[in-house]
């Protein structure tokens, strides 16, 4: 969030206009925030590269709760514009190994460096609460032993598979109705954060836009 701000400030020193939003221009793709997540043990060891049982756990936590976690990783109205086809962002619970076009990324790598790459964020979110939830979401998936489905590969986006909440209304919906959100973030939080988006969601929709004008005149 401080780095936001410093690039807003030079940026503006120099007559420019320094823009987070997940899509700021419609005829291009939008701005993604990939997170790099990995596990180290009490000696600095890397878990996941020791380990790739304890790596596929935690992938399939990750994956298990991306419907529940979309009202973080798409906070607001604009970030569900970066969320379409033919976008370079991937649109289902999918992972794989060195695959660029799937949710959840395990880099090429050595032992050393073996990560987790969430692909799905946007420029908009907030940083804590995004990386939060993702531990939170590897957490569980290591506790219980969880599994993901088998890896993707090629193109994950020319497969019919069933899609992530992509509008405003679905990811609220599913955040509403998480157990997972609410015993991992507890009932206040999650009742305090849907009321402020639902707030947010109404104000917006309740704006006339310039396409409408253009559009309905």
């Amino acid at each position: 969030m401080l780095l936001k701000r410093v690039v807003r400030a030079v940026a503006k020193k120099h007559g420019f206009y320094a823009n987070f939003m997940a899509k700021p221009y419609t005829e291009y793709a939008g701005n993604g925030c990939h997170v790099h997540i990995s596990l180290r043990d009490e000696t600095g060891t890397n878990v996941f590269g020791k380990d790739e049982g304890i790596l596929l756990n935690a992938i399939a936590g990750v994956l298990a709760h991306l419907e529940d976690s979309m009202a973080i990783f798409a906070p607001n109205a604009n970030s569900y514009r970066r969320l379409q086809p033919n976008m370079f962002v991937p649109l289902h619970a999918t992972w794989g190994w060195d695959n660029r076009t799937v949710a959840v990324r395990v880099p090429a790598s050595g032992q050393s460096d073996k990560r987790i790459e969430h692909r799905l964020s946007g420029a908009d979110v907030n940083p804590y609460l995004t990386v939060s939830v993702l531990l939170a979401s590897i957490l569980d998936g290591i506790e219980n032993k969880l599994t993901p489905p088998e890896p993707i590969e090629g193109d994950a986006s020319l497969l019919e598979l069933p899609m992530l909440p992509i509008s405003w209304d679905m990811s609220l919906h599913e955040f509403a109705h998480s157990q997972f959100m609410k015993r991992s973030f507890g009932e206040d939080f999650c009742k305090v954060y849907l009321a402020n988006k639902k707030h947010e969601q109404a104000r917006f929709s309740a704006q006339v836009s310039p396409l409408e004008y253009q559009w309905y005149k």
